[in-house]
Formats: structure tokens, sequence, C-alpha cells
């Protein structure tokens, strides 16, 4: 992983880094500044360190934040929210000495393979509740000429007229197709996501081990990475290893193909860096910076081998992955090059069956909860002590549904709140993503040319300078780079999303060639 200099904190000191990438960093929010490290790069474990760390974080993501409020520059809301809740919730995190209880029971290596089965098994549960309540007892109801209050009162049974005319319900139709639609592109996406490779710059003990198991073993043994490019490869086919955050669910590991992995990084063309970089571990200056990201290949200190331009080292898998956008823990993998597309249709797909779902029980959700207004008065706490939904108990709710059945009213009030909470979190971090894409960055990289600008102003404000105009122009600490990789906004997304009509089938579509400029860093 390269080391960035930290922009815009508090403190000139040039020994201080920036550190990207961070465990369990979750669907693209991540704080801009994460991370401390030793020598060689080594994490530094020790609680106490991890506190400073943590606290150092929020101390300067804090003064970055009372720069940008004062800055004569455009303020990104949405940005500084995400920015100062990561941190906070870090500093809280480790202040509490939770993360020493964790790390203690070790358990990541058990519930990491098992969070996607856990997310799966949420769309499974409210496609089962819409088939097995909702649909005959409120949908019905409401769409197929029943007028009908669904209040919870007693004694209100449905008109024998309307449950007549109810048989035959095109809306009912329409509805039941859309709902099983919509599951089977989420639940697609979603496994495609798991099982897929990012692409990734696979290190050469792994290159090895896979031609060991070939019973034609080269007698060829390179010494880097990159000499295997544009060459035969191992034809052998190993696994990544699920436990480690590699892909993969329910401890069914995915498949590592170290032939298209290598085919993968050679359409990015011959990786040569220049020997000083190589030995600061393809360390950007920012003083030099002309183009970011960098159209030049770096070289990964952890993995010891040169990489092609974007990609960068993942401290959660611990793996070089290619365009490396953020690791998602939902879907055990990392988000890069190779299954960019799959993540964003998956968040596409689950936002839009948020958003159906919460139009469609919005009306009857608002009138159970009227209806329970009206009769017991607005309480935080009523019969069941649960809350202002008075929903039942976990035990009265498995001995219902093991039973009886549950109270389709008590479905509504468990389904709505689920469906519009995360619908409304997935359509901002749907949009954000759609915006980085548009003006051809990852999470990853709009992070870094974020902390650009903000030492930028940084340095104009101390220099009284005028504003960056000039993309050469150099101030004390920064310049205003160009983005060679930007295409414009329509390029940038067809070069992501492939093509749009493909989008809305459940086919499996390979990711376009990487478009690679042929700018060159002065």
């Amino acid at each position: 992983m390269n080391d960035f200099k930290t922009i815009g904190s508090a403190s000139s000191d040039p020994s201080r880094k920036f550190h990207p990438e961070q465990d369990g960093r979750s669907c693209g929010f991540t704080s801009p500044l994460e991370g401390k490290k030793g020598k060689n790069e080594e994490i530094v474990n020790s609680d106490t360190d991890d506190s400073c760390s943590a606290s150092e974080d929020l101390r300067v993501a804090w003064n970055n934040f009372n720069r940008a409020l004062r800055s004569p520059e455009p303020f990104d809301q949405l940005h500084w929210i995400r920015v100062l809740g990561v941190t906070s919730m870090r500093y809280l995190y480790h202040v509490s000495r939770l993360n020493t209880f964790l790390r203690g029971l070790n358990l990541r290596k058990i519930w990491r393979p098992l969070v996607p089965a856990f997310g799966m098994g949420l769309v499974i549960v409210v496609v089962a509740s819409y088939f097995l309540s909702l649909r005959d007892k409120v949908i019905r109801k409401i769409w197929c000429e029943c007028i009908y209050s669904f209040d919870g009162e007693e004694n209100n049974p449905l008109p024998k007229v309307c449950a007549e005319k109810s048989k035959d319900c095109n809306w009912l139709v329409f509805h039941d197709s859309l709902v099983i639609y919509i599951a089977i592109m989420i639940l697609w996406n979603f496994l495609l996501t798991t099982f897929a490779s990012p692409g990734v710059v696979v290190p050469v003990k792994e290159i090895s081990l896979s031609a060991s198991r070939t019973d034609d073993v080269s007698t060829n043994n390179p010494t880097n990475a990159t000499e295997w490019v544009g060459k035969a490869q191992p034809s052998s086919i190993s696994r990544w290893t699920s436990t480690e955050g590699r892909g993969g669910c329910c401890f069914v590991n995915p498949v590592l193909d170290v032939a298209a992995e290598q085919n993968r990084v050679s359409l990015y063309g011959k990786l040569e860096v220049a020997n000083d970089k190589h030995e600061k571990g393809g360390d950007f200056g920012w003083t030099n910076i002309k183009h970011f990201p960098s159209p030049e290949p770096t070289y990964c200190n952890k993995c010891k081998q040169l990489r092609p331009p974007r990609c960068h080292h993942c401290k959660s898998c611990n793996r070089c992955v290619l365009q490396y956008d953020h690791h998602c823990p939902w879907v055990n993998n990392c988000i890069g090059y190779g299954n960019y597309r799959l993540f964003l249709l998956t968040v596409f797909y689950i936002a839009t069956g948020c958003c159906y779902g919460s139009g469609l029980l919005a009306g009857a959700f608002f009138d159970t909860m009227a209806g329970q207004f009206r009769r017991h008065g607005f309480k935080f706490l009523y019969a069941n002590k649960t809350g202002l939904l008075d929903l039942p108990p976990p035990w009265l709710l498995w001995e219902q549904a093991t039973t009886t059945g549950i109270d389709p009213e008590v479905i509504v009030r468990m389904v709505f709140p689920l469906l519009f909470l995360v619908g409304l979190v997935l359509v901002f971090f749907l949009v954000s993503h759609l915006r980085y894409i548009a003006v051809g960055y990852t999470t990853l990289e709009q992070t870094i040319a974020l902390s650009m600008k903000i030492a930028h102003q940084k340095a104009r404000l101390e220099k009284a300078r005028s504003k960056c105009d000039d993309p050469g122009v150099k101030s004390q600490s920064s310049v205003c780079p160009i983005n060679p990789f930007h295409q414009g906004w329509r390029a940038n997304l067809l070069q992501i999303l492939g093509p749009v009509h493909l989008l809305f089938f459940p086919v499996p579509v390979a990711p376009p060639e990487p478009f690679v400029p042929n700018t060159k860093v002065a």
C-alpha cells in the first residue's frame, strides 16, 4: 500500500502519513484520515496507539472541517457528515476498548463469510412475507377495487362484492411479477459480486503455488510478478479464502484463476517504474503531482511487486486490487475493476426494491399507526414495551409464526420501517457513487482528491495567493492536479456500466478493457 502524505492537517510535519485503505471499510463510507503505521508499514496493534491514532484522526478531521467551512470554495455537506461520523465512531470504538474485546474473541473469520448470507436472508424474508401474508391481506385489499381501512379495527369484514372482483386482479399479477423480478436481480447481482474477482495483482508466491499444482511446472521461476504478463500462465485453478474477506459466502470459497488475473493486469500494458519510486514504495510527493490518479505503475511494499495504475493494496483482504474502490463487508469482497458494475447493480436493485416496497406499504403503515394512536394515544412505550411501533418481543413473534401466523399488521410495522430506512441510505449511497464515476474517480480517489484540494486551500490562504486556475501553478504544498482518466461523464458511466440494455437482465457481463491514458507524469 502506498503511503500518502496527510493533506490539510493541523500539523505541517511531512512525516505524517495518509493511509486511504482501512480495515473493515463499508460500500464507500470512509474517513480520509485512517490508520497509523510504523516501520516497514507494519500496523501498530497496541491498544494505546490505536486510541491515539483514532483521537488524532478525529482532531485532524475536525480541523479540516473548520478549514473547509471557512473556505470560499464550495462546501460539500454530505462528505463532511460522512467524514465526521466515521471518525467519531472509530474514536468511540477504540476508546471504549470494544476493539480489544472483539480482537480477543477472534470472531472475524467466523462472521465474515456469514454476513453475505445475512443480507440475502433479509431479502428472502421480505419476499416471503409479501407472498405469505401481505399479498392477500394488504395488497389485494388496497389494489383490487376494495375500499378498506387497514387500521386494525375488528368487525371490518371484506365485502363479498369486493372479494369476487379481487379474484382476477391484474394489479396483483403486476405486483407479483415485479416483486419476483426485483428479488431475482438483487440475488443474482449480490451473489456475483460476492464470488466475482475484483481484479487483483496475484503475488509471486501465489503464482508459484498455482504453478506447482500443474503437471508441467515451469523451470523458469520469475522474481517479479510482471514477468508473467504476456506469457503462458499456469492453468491450474485454486481458491481464495472466504474467511480472509476475499469473497465467498457461508465458507464457500471463490475461484482464483491465476491466468485470468494476469491477463487483466496485462491490459494495462508493460509495468515499469523508476528506481527511486521503487525504493520509496511508490510514494507520491504532493508538490510534484500534475495528474491524479497517476497514470504510472507503482510498487507495493506489502506484496513486493509492481502494480498497474489506480491499483491499491486493501488492508482488509491483503490484496492489490485493480481500480480499488473500497472493501465491502456485506459482500465479503473488495470492490474493484472486476465487480464494480455488479456492486452498483446490487445497490440499485436493493434501493429500487426498498422504495417500491415502501410505496406499497406506506398507506397500510400510516393507517395502522393512526388506529393505534386513536385507541391508545401517542406514547413511546405501549403494552409490549418495545417502542413506538409496539412490536411483540421476539419469542412471541416466533410463537405466532409457528402457530397461527404473524398478524399482517405487525408485519407491516416491521417491514415498512426497514424498507424505508435501507432505501433512504442506499439511494444516498448510489447517488454518491454515480457522482464519483461521472468525474472519473473511485471512492478512494475522490477522498484523496478532496484532501489535495483542502491542502491547496490551506496553502493559498497562508500565502494569500489567487485561485489555482492554472493546473501547473505550484503552491507550497500542492498543485491542482488533472484527472487523466476523466473521459467525460457519459463515457465514464459507459466505461463502468457497459451496455445499458443489459443492466435489466440477469446475464453476466465481462468488464470492459480499462481506460489507460498516454499522459506521463513529469
